[in-house]
């Protein structure tokens, strides 16, 4: 039964340090945002039967529009602030594409999503940009794009605390913030996630002391035997078999047979941790 409280005290600490340890990692990345490039499509295909078909925007025919979609949401645990953003998140085509049209929708999610179009920050030919926005947990903007021509993917740039990111194609990738928030922030949170990691730490060291009597923790509980005028040899004997050691040995003059033992320490039948040096009074 020992046995058995030891390996699980020793199974609790462990637990609780690798607990610690993980809510501490965990804790460091609160912020995250994704995207996706969820469409990145020609409108027309090349098959010789639609050669004659044209696809026309306003006054401009366009000859190969493609429509491009991208989705950035966040993903992560806290909000993502307008000036969390040092650079905005812009979403850039090839040289030789055009951008004929955008369209930012946000999805702002609460008790019921909320769909609102957003201005663009700025535009040019080949590329469009958001404004910093307000980004709660598990809101999204969408960009829709039409553009002309099929010369490259999409690619996705942005910076936001400190952390920047380009990506190309429709492989899903993360802009994470590594530096945590902001300073004045991030210092906060760092303070908040060790106080509650040596929390932890000291709830399962209480826990396992409480499970476990030092005995259990330094050794099982041996009893002492009696070997009151015995020779010290078989005394010796004794104590080796008790899974306790023998510890000095102090002769003085006595009315016992020499070469017994007279007294012990500690004393007989005491129940002691094993391995303890027991000390012998022998009669000279």
């Amino acid at each position: 039964m020992s046995d058995a409280l030891a390996w699980i005290g020793l199974a609790l600490a462990i637990i609780g340090l690798v607990a610690a340890y993980l809510f501490y990692r965990w804790s460091l990345r609160p912020k995250r945002l994704e995207y996706a490039v969820d469409v990145d499509q020609g409108l027309v295909t090349s098959d010789h039967r639609w050669q004659e078909l044209q696809v026309q925007y306003g006054t401009r025919s366009l000859k190969a529009p493609r429509l491009v979609v991208v989705t950035v949401a966040n993903t992560g645990r806290v909000e993502v602030r307008e000036d969390d953003f040092d650079r905005p998140l812009r979403i850039k085509l090839h040289k030789d594409d055009e951008l004929i049209a955008e369209t930012l929708v946000l999805h702002a999610k609460g008790e019921r999503t909320v769909v609102s179009q957003v201005d663009a920050l700025e535009k040019d030919l080949h590329s469009v940009s958001a404004p910093g926005l307000l980004f709660n947990p598990g809101d999204s903007l969408e960009f829709r794009l039409l553009v002309e021509g099929n010369s490259g993917k999409a690619v996705v740039d942005g910076r936001v605390a400190g952390t920047t990111l380009a990506a190309a194609g429709p492989r899903r990738r993360r802009i994470r913030d590594r530096i945590r928030l902001s300073a004045r922030e991030g210092a906060g949170l760092r303070w908040a996630t060790m106080a509650v990691s040596v929390l932890v730490v000291l709830m399962t060291i209480f826990v396992s002391a409480s499970a476990f009597s030092v005995n259990n923790i330094f050794g099982e509980p041996e009893t002492v035997p009696n070997i009151i005028g015995q020779p010290v040899d078989a005394a010796t004997r004794q104590i080796t078999e008790a899974n306790l050691r023998l510890g000095n040995v102090v002769l003085v003059e006595s009315d016992a047979p020499s070469g017994t033992v007279i007294a012990v320490s500690p004393g007989v039948d005491e129940e002691v941790t094993s391995l303890r040096d027991i000390d012998l009074v022998v009669s000279q």
